[in-house]
């Protein structure tokens, strides 16, 4: 009641707040931004071996909320139809030692790549290995209003953007023409 203006991350969050009797002249939506190191790189990183197997990379944490259950059963599926992928996970969290568990149990680990948290300047070089990046959340109404701010990194560094993710994550990628996506789960 007392803030002159309240800044949000997402054209959802502001509709939120404004259905809890805020004013819509006090919200404004105010964009994430990539910083400046985000950007196109022809240069890849040591860390990462280029491989000519369709690779998706994915950065950041690893938890519940990032839904990458879906990987092991993905990875699954595609061997069963004889198609290989390489997912490339540069990050940690919670979650990892569960989707150690679920590739494990899929017998999927030829599929995947593990490359420990890195300082996001590093990220370029490494994204410049991978064909596409994964955005994902969990199945929950929250991460609809969400907008992560990979999308916009996954942006200037101008790959494009395979997302498991509803509302605003969806709405921004399919307004910026710079990937698919799908609903989560």
């Amino acid at each position: 009641k007392n803030c002159q203006k309240i800044l949000v991350t997402s054209n959802s969050f502001k509709k939120a707040v404004e259905e809890r009797g805020v004013l819509g002249e006090k919200v404004a939506y105010w964009p994430q931004y990539a910083e400046d190191f985000y950007k196109p790189s022809t240069y890849i990183s040591d860390i990462v071996v280029k491989s000519d197997v369709f690779t998706i990379a994915f950065t950041g944490n690893i938890g519940t909320s990032q839904g990458l259950d879906i990987l092991p059963r993905t990875a699954s599926l595609l061997r069963n139809i004889n198609i290989r992928v390489r997912f490339l996970i540069v990050g940690d969290g919670r979650g990892m030692s569960l989707l150690h568990q679920l590739i494990k149990s899929e017998h999927v680990e030829e599929y995947f790549h593990f490359i420990p948290r890195q300082p996001p300047e590093r990220i370029p070089s490494i994204l410049s290995a991978a064909d596409i990046a994964l955005v994902a959340f969990a199945d929950k109404p929250l991460f609809s209003m969400t907008l992560p701010a990979k999308v916009q990194s996954y942006m200037a560094c101008g790959i494009p953007i395979l997302a498991a993710a509803s509302g605003e994550t969806k709405r921004v990628i399919e307004e910026a023409q710079c990937g698919y996506s799908c609903e989560p789960g």
